[in-house]
């Protein structure tokens, strides 16, 4: 098990699993971190997104209020389409979507490299 900053990770290793829970909402550069963690993923390897969903009827009752949706540290907002597409044009394809059981309004994804 490894916790560390993913831009400053460095490693030939490959992993047959990667767990980004609530992280994705708090980088910058999502698309840089996305293209890292797949390097790191074994061919055969899954990848678990846990973020927000900005599209989801939570998000969109509570967008005007002061909640997680406005939270300082919150850098990227996501609906499930906007990150389903960045996955394919990364070459990856979800193969299991669900709303989250931990925090309302988010979302959890399962995601592999797409065989080509």
């Amino acid at each position: 098990m490894q916790w560390s900053d993913i831009a400053d990770y460095e490693t030939d290793k490959q992993y047959d699993v990667i767990v980004m829970g609530d992280v994705l909402e708090h980088v910058t550069e999502p698309v840089r971190v996305l293209k890292k963690v797949k390097q790191m993923l074994k061919e055969q390897g899954v990848l678990w997104i846990s973020t927000p969903n900005y599209n989801s009827a939570y998000a969109r009752m509570e967008r005007f209020s002061h909640c997680m949706w406005h939270a300082l540290n919150h850098y990227t907002y996501v609906s499930f389409e906007s990150l389903n597409q960045l996955l394919q044009d990364m070459g990856m394809e979800v193969i299991h979507y669900d709303m989250s059981t931990r925090y309302v309004g988010s979302m959890e994804l399962f995601v592999k490299r797409r065989v080509e």
